[in-house]
């Protein structure tokens, strides 16, 4: 039992939440008359709600109206006894009404395969940091292998690694790390223009290889010479990678890439270069901030660098950015807070040069759910007590439950990351539907399982538009009034789409009511 909660513990990421204070945008309140009387009938018609926290807006004051539910009779402001607090959003921005996209180059099939071309008339001056790129998120994740990536997340697995019962072990094993499903061509051809392009030294093949978890099952550069393939095709289309093991900027030496020596990093740096060539951006930071982006096109400067580990990677390179001195990663809200954290994170944006702002929209697997699918209840609390008292976990205890137990009404246990990517995509639709119309956006934005259309898997086959969403962003930018009218008009192709299925986690009223006004 000990042995499989290694496993479970080592293969979820374990980067910390990066939370903003929120002193000045939450107060004590009480709900508005009609934001009430939504959540009196919530409570009022069924048990889901209580102890949950629900929240309403924005309303014409842009403001979100937070809801948390008890039913005890503790003097606090709501008639149904609970905290009340708001959250100011920035004002909504005034918008054209959408136009249909006929005889348009945005009603175009492969308008997201090259939308930098298409919307260069408007974006020329603009630099890359005015702009907000698409991202995925674990890049490469959709190619993973059958072999556990030694010295990444998750341990020696023994004989679970060798057949018989690796046949059954690793592809259990595989679908708590995959978290893309379309192939890097099909990536940039749905119009991702940031990738989170995740390497590690494998022993046992002499290489670097894409890493989550699990090898890939090409070496690195395969991906890259297709990525620099797919740019020489593409001649308008500027693309930013960013090399790190496990999403984290700052890491540097061995707590970045674990036993591998800078002369085997710098070696892999130098294929890096030797693949891209001269599409290299040189002195990236001091370059993009203020370079216009058809420069950049017309010079052929159009891979953009970023290095974790920069100092040992690079060898201090000029070629690529420092993630450390550049990159601020932003990674908000969780399964049991897919919405309410996310506001706020994007309210607190502002923009700002001297950083390449970078927000993440996924999640990791959650350990709850894993030990759910695998560990009935009580084996489950049983060995969360024990792994503390051995110190197996560095005194960090395995949860007893899952996250996904405190979602109102959810009865379903999504254990696989694609599972529970659909779950975040859900609420990340209603999160960047609101965002883009009143915030200042990142650089750019990560997320999984997009697809090959630009949209998000979000269940139920459905999909919710965005890489669309990000680029009428983009035109808000752009101050082009007929570009940005004509950018709604493709928003209709994939719309907000919510529905009633509580036990599958999805509700209409739920983490976020509408009050009409977003």
């Amino acid at each position: 039992m000990a042995f499989l909660g290694t496993i479970v513990n080592k293969v979820v990421d374990a980067v910390p939440l990066l939370k903003p204070t929120l002193a000045d945008q939450v107060r004590q309140s009480d709900l508005p008359l009609k934001a009430k009387e939504l959540d009196l009938g919530l409570i009022g018609s069924t048990d889901d709600f209580d102890n949950a926290v629900c929240a309403f807006g924005p309303d014409a004051n842009d403001t979100v109206y937070v809801a948390k539910h008890s039913r005890r009779l503790d003097g606090l402001s709501h008639s149904c006894g609970c905290v009340v607090k708001e959250v100011r959003l920035p004002p909504l921005r005034q918008l054209p009404v959408p136009q249909g996209r006929t005889g348009s180059t945005l009603s175009r099939p492969d308008f997201l395969q090259e939308w930098m071309r298409h919307m260069m008339p408007s974006i020329n001056n603009l630099s890359l940091w005015d702009l907000c790129l698409p991202g995925t998120h674990d890049t490469l994740t959709y190619d993973l292998s059958d072999c556990p990536a030694k010295h990444d997340t998750i341990p020696d697995l023994g004989p679970l690694n060798e057949e018989p019962l690796k046949r059954v072990a690793m592809p259990e094993l595989r679908k708590l790390c995959a978290c893309q499903t379309i192939d890097i061509d099909a990536q940039l051809d749905a119009g991702i223009r940031f990738l989170d392009i995740r390497v590690i030294y494998s022993d046992s093949r002499s290489r670097w290889v894409g890493v989550h978890g699990m090898e890939t099952k090409q070496e690195a550069v395969f991906y890259l010479k297709r990525i620099h393939d797919w740019l020489r095709a593409h001649s308008s289309e500027i693309v930013v990678l960013w090399f790190s093991r496990h999403g984290n900027e700052e890491a540097t030496g061995h707590d970045q890439y674990p036993h591998t020596p800078a002369e085997e990093k710098q070696k892999f740096y130098k294929q890096i270069l030797d693949i891209f060539g001269n599409l290299v951006v040189e002195d990236g930071e001091t370059f993009l901030k203020h370079v216009p982006i058809q420069c950049l096109v017309a010079e052929d400067k159009r891979a953009v660098l970023i290095c974790s580990d920069w100092d040992e990677f690079t060898g201090r390179s000029g070629s690529a950015m420092d993630g450390a001195q550049v990159l601020q990663n932003h990674l908000p809200g969780g399964f049991d807070d897919p919405v309410l954290d996310a506001l706020r994170v994007f309210s607190r944006l502002s923009f700002d040069r001297s950083k390449f702002q970078l927000v993440s929209l996924a999640n990791s697997a959650d350990k709850g759910a894993v030990l759910k699918q695998f560990l009935p209840g009580l084996a489950r609390s049983a060995y969360g007590a024990c792994s503390t008292v051995s110190g197996v976990f560095g005194g960090s205890p395995l949860p007893s439950i899952s996250k996904f137990e405190n979602v109102p009404g959810m009865t379903s246990n999504p254990w696989r990351l694609d599972d529970s990517a659909r779950f975040s995509n859900y609420h990340a639709q209603i999160v960047l539907d609101i965002v883009w119309k009143r915030c200042t956006l990142p650089q750019a934005i990560y997320i999984d399982m997009v697809t090959a259309d630009g949209g998000i898997d979000i269940g139920n086959g459905q999909r919710f538009g965005y890489v669309d969403t990000i680029l009428a962003y983009n035109a808000v930018q752009s101050g082009d009034h007929d570009l940005l009218t004509n950018m709604m008009g493709r928003l209709h192709l994939m719309p907000v789409c919510r529905w009633e299925d509580r036990q599958n986690g999805r509700s209409e009223v739920w983490p976020l009511c509408s009050l009409g006004h977003h």
